[in-house]
């Protein structure tokens, strides 16, 4: 689990798929499934959002990027899909949180 793991931490911000993901551990998606959960006590998806959340929150406090911008650099499908996650897990929008979070630089 921690090739995938850093797989999806380190990896290039391009789509991840449960069949790239199996095919890189040589595993069937189905059982890299249930492993990955039973391991972490999470599902691949939750958790891949959970990392794209992160580092969308790095982006949000740390650059001028638009939300369009870095839902795209992260490779959702949409802006709407984005704020709705992002909400989902941190129970605020982006905006909400770039202002809460915005690092100024001097």
């Amino acid at each position: 689990m921690s090739r995938i793991i850093d797989y999806i931490y380190h990896g290039k911000n391009k789509t991840l798929t449960l069949n790239q993901l199996a095919s890189l551990v040589n595993l069937t998606p189905k059982y890299l499934s249930a492993l990955f959960h039973k391991e972490t006590g999470q599902t691949l998806t939750v958790f891949i959002h959970k990392v794209l959340i992160e580092k969308a929150q790095n982006l949000l406090a740390h650059s001028d990027y638009s939300l369009g911008e870095i839902s795209t650099y992260l490779n959702f499908s949409s802006q709407s899909y984005f704020i709705s996650i992002f909400k989902r897990y941190t129970g605020i929008t982006p905006g909400q949180y770039r202002k809460m979070h915005r690092q100024i630089s001097w």
